[in-house]
């Protein structure tokens, strides 16, 4: 997944190319189809059947905070940028690629 949101990045960045628009279009809907069957859907089935009981509304609500961060942001960025979405891309590549890292060593 965090492979994808590079890529995207990248093809931002040369966005002269004439076929660019439709390959970033199509690397959005393979980005949202991967994320749908991974990790998207993954935690709030982890969350409750795997993590104590106690912790059950902390991780939810970390969920929904991180969750508003990525909404808010956004944009923010984006105009910071003089409207070049790339840099949003490579962080959120890097912050998936730093969950598949995390995922791989540490959970269940």
């Amino acid at each position: 997944m965090a492979n994808v949101d590079i890529v995207i990045g990248i093809l931002f960045i040369f966005s002269g190319w004439v076929g660019s628009g439709y390959f970033i279009f199509a690397l959005l809907i393979v980005y949202m189809l991967i994320y749908g069957i991974s990790i998207g859907s993954s935690v709030w089935m982890y969350v409750p059947d795997i993590i104590p009981a106690k912790i059950v509304p902390l991780a939810t609500m970390m969920k929904w905070i991180g969750c508003t961060l990525c909404v808010i942001l956004t944009p923010i960025a984006i105009d910071a940028n003089d409207g070049n979405p790339y840099p949003v891309f490579f962080f959120f590549g890097g912050i998936s690629f730093l969950f598949f890292i995390m995922n791989w060593f540490l959970m269940v």
